[in-house]
């Protein structure tokens, strides 16, 4: 009965006569870890949800601007044709793909400051045949267009090309990329 007795005491004095610290700090733990992991949780679904629903309204805007009728190409050269007989330098500039903007900026800036984009919008030839066929799903589209005469001349205003090609952005909405 002793050594029971010397036992038991033994085992107070480690354990002390306190509250169980070593429990509640497991219990704690587990909380917070459970509690993480659940607010990880909201977030990856309020997340995911946020993304469905910005894709769901960009699909929607793609959609409505392809039901668009001042959304066709033709539409879109007529309005660059039109800003640049107006010297409407960002009329223009609003025309052109993101993509293809490297290729004309500086130039339409250098003809506007000459007041040149009148007679770059008048040597604009009218579309003659669509080389490719768009659709719902279709980003580029080729044209032809009637020679220009000079077209030979390196000047910045002789030297179309016969051709325009039309791309979609993202939005869905078409715009030059290369002429």
């Amino acid at each position: 009965m002793d050594d029971l007795k010397k036992k038991i005491e033994r085992r107070k004095k480690f354990q002390g006569d306190g509250p169980d610290w070593l429990g509640y700090a497991i219990v704690i733990s587990i909380v917070l870890v459970g509690g993480f992991f659940i607010l990880s949780q909201i977030d990856a679904f309020n997340i995911q949800n946020d993304a469905e629903e910005q894709q769901a309204r960009m699909i929607s805007e793609y959609k409505k601007n392809l039901a668009d009728p001042d959304n066709t190409p033709e539409a879109v050269y007529k309005r660059a044709r039109q800003a640049l007989l107006n010297n409407d330098l960002e009329g223009v500039l609003e025309t052109i793909h993101p993509d293809a903007m490297w290729k004309y900026e500086d130039g339409l800036r250098e003809a506007a400051a000459e007041g040149r984009l009148p007679e770059a919008g008048k040597r604009l030839t009218p579309l003659k045949e669509r080389v490719s066929e768009y659709g719902e799903f279709i980003k580029v589209v080729r044209y032809t267009i009637e020679p220009i005469p000079g077209n030979e001349d390196l000047d910045l205003l002789e030297g179309y090309s016969e051709s325009v090609e039309f791309t979609r952005n993202k939005k869905g909405i078409w715009k030059i990329s290369s002429i």
